[in-house]
């Protein structure tokens, strides 16, 4: 479980510096960038609002973020949360399975008898959160 953890870790490492790489090059601003009004209100500065608990999620495929696989609510976002037994860590968020797009896609981080989000509907998940966005 170690080992799949850290490639996990190499792979939104390597997420991460694509997302970077873009973002220089079309000179954009950085995902869930967020402005403050005078009274404290956020307002998200793209189409991407802030995640937040209780947000409802696309949850988006790790071999091709365009594509949704789920659709569900964050329950959490607290790295020391644990979900199958293992805490989320950072940059991780616990999000519960309403409705399966893709039921064959194989969760991040399978645990117990779950291994697909078919088999996650109605239950909580481990998903990075560079691969939720608002519903």
């Amino acid at each position: 479980m170690e080992k799949q953890v850290q490639e996990q870790g190499e792979v939104i490492a390597k997420m991460k510096l694509d997302m970077q790489s873009t973002q220089q090059a079309s000179h954009s601003t950085p995902l869930r960038t967020a402005q403050y009004s005078q009274n404290g209100d956020v307002h998200s500065l793209n189409n991407n609002a802030l995640i937040q608990v209780g947000t409802k999620v696309a949850v988006k495929s790790v071999l091709d973020s365009t594509k949704t696989v789920a659709i569900g609510y964050v329950q959490s976002m607290d790295p020391a949360h644990r979900v199958g037994n293992y805490p989320l860590g950072p940059n991780w968020c616990s999000v519960h399975i309403n409705i399966p797009v893709n039921w064959e896609e194989h969760l991040i981080r399978p645990y117990s008898t779950l291994t697909t989000i078919g088999q996650a509907i109605g239950t909580y998940v481990a998903w990075p959160q560079a691969l939720v966005s608002c519903s």
